[in-house]
């Protein structure tokens, strides 16, 4: 059903604070600023730690409005058979509406106390837009894009021809994507928050260690025998055999099932510069390794008869930046369709695994975000 958004604010007064949010500019949270975050916490200054959590609350409140009110801008820019079609996006745009009041009419903490009540306010918030994702594929579910502008309904009928200019701020891939951006860096910076602030303040929110990035973190330190747990969303010297490896667990749990089904198995092996290390967030680059391994996984199933499978290759480079080659003998695709793979909703796949045809789209997103 519907989302309820108050009462005690017209839709026209919403509408005008939304623009005005709108059209601030939109921070982009990066790993210098918080390696430096982590370096300047637990060193011993009860007092100076706690104001770091202070100054963190109250730049996050300073910053989420915008963020929000941008997210609700894309969604509403999308053309009208996005918004008629199944009504997940309007349901999308009331839940960010209602975590845009909700935060602009929030006390800017001041003292601990208040903190905490701004902390539960955005942890909450968190878990409301969990199903985010999943909203934005129902939403979809009875389109899909052709991969050259056109979209078609479940049994291809035209139903809508995208802008040609491949830049435009219009073109639904380009909504969807910048949206996407957004509400990962938004999500980011809440993350960011609430990690410094159980590192700092030792306390926690039930179920806070079954978040995904908790998740991710766990398995880092249970890999590195590490005691801590991190100061911030940032690791400064990842080792990436480690992601890969927690990846490649989830990729292949994922597929157990139609593995068993068809009798096969396969596995992924990591080649290459295994102790490389880099300064990367965990959580993200584990969801483009997971992506990408899922799909390699699964076109190798669809490609082969029952049995031992070739292996998913992964090959770890020491270059700048982070470097990771995933390779597999799943048939490749065509030429044509390179450009095409990386588009919400485009797939090759017709039949066998199960896709969610945004998992490629999304991994590109992560990965172009730092």
């Amino acid at each position: 059903g519907a989302r309820h958004i108050s009462s005690s604010v017209s839709e026209t007064k919403l509408n005008v604070m939304i623009w005005e949010q709108g059209e601030q500019d939109d921070y982009r949270i990066n790993t210098q600023d918080l390696m430096k975050l982590e370096e300047a916490v637990g060193k011993g200054d009860k007092a100076k730690d706690e104001e770091t959590v202070l100054a963190s609350a109250r730049f996050l409140r300073a910053h989420l409005p915008p963020k929000l009110a941008k997210r609700i801008k894309e969604l509403q820019s999308l053309p009208f058979p996005f918004q008629k079609d199944g009504g997940s996006f309007q349901e999308i745009c009331s839940l960010y509406k209602e975590s845009f009041l909700k935060v602009l009419s929030s006390k800017v903490p001041t003292n601990l106390e208040e903190e905490k009540v701004f902390a539960e306010m955005i942890w909450q918030m968190k878990q409301n837009h969990l199903t985010v994702r999943q909203m934005v594929g129902e939403a979809m579910g009875n389109m899909r894009c052709t991969g050259s502008g056109e979209w078609v309904d479940q049994s291809g009928k035209l139903v809508y021809i995208d802008n040609p200019d491949t830049h435009s701020d219009f073109k639904v891939q380009n909504i969807l994507g910048t949206f996407y951006r957004g509400r990962i860096g938004l999500r980011a910076l809440v993350e960011q928050h609430l990690v410094l602030r159980s590192s700092v303040l030792g306390h926690s929110f039930p179920g806070e260690e079954k978040d995904v990035c908790r998740l991710v973190w766990s398995k880092i330190c249970k890999s590195e025998s590490r005691t801590n747990g991190p100061k911030t969303v940032v690791h400064s010297s990842c080792k990436l055999k480690t992601l890969v490896d927690i990846a490649a667990a989830d990729a292949l749990k994922c597929l157990q099932e139609v593995l068993d089904e068809k009798r096969q198995s396969i596995q992924v092996r990591i080649e290459g510069h295994v102790d490389e290390q880099r300064a990367v967030v965990p959580e993200h680059l584990s969801v483009v390794l997971y992506e990408v391994l899922t799909n390699s996984i699964a076109a190798t199933i669809e490609k082969h008869p029952p049995g031992t499978l070739p292996p998913v290759v992964v090959t770890i480079g020491n270059g700048a930046g982070v470097a990771i080659k995933i390779s597999d003998q799943g048939g490749g695709i065509f030429a044509d369709y390179e450009n095409k793979v990386w588009k919400f909703t485009w797939s090759q796949r017709t039949s066998g695994v199960t896709s969610t045809r945004q998992g490629l789209a999304l991994s590109r997103v992560y990965a172009q975000l730092w």
